[in-house]
């Protein structure tokens, strides 16, 4: 886990992490809790259920998506297509629990 990232922010990471494999389907908030080292309890401190912790999942991913295709359009309107596309496959390969989480929901 990275330091200095708020524990909302870990414990979303960690969720996410569950995804980079994709042998994981059911993934429980006890999994998540133990990945951040904090208490499935502490987990209700900054989510007030498994649904918030999913749209929260999702907000990143959403977000995450947003920010690529920014960065896409940019290089394309500068007549980077290759760099365009470059961003593409980039942000598919570095974030793969994005897509195996939304396959999964």
């Amino acid at each position: 886990m990275t330091e200095g990232l708020s524990t909302r922010d870990r414990i979303i990471d960690a969720a996410f992490s569950f995804y980079r494999n994709p042998v994981f389907t059911n993934i429980s908030l006890s999994q998540i809790a133990q990945k951040v080292g904090i208490s499935k309890a502490a987990i209700f401190k900054h989510f007030s259920n498994k649904e918030a912790l999913g749209q929260a999942l999702f907000e990143r991913m959403f977000d995450g998506i947003a920010e690529a295709i920014r960065r896409m359009i940019e290089c394309y309107k500068n007549g980077k297509r290759v760099e365009a596309m470059s961003e593409a496959i980039d942000f598919l390969v570095n974030h793969r629990e994005y897509v195996m989480y939304f396959q999964s929901r």
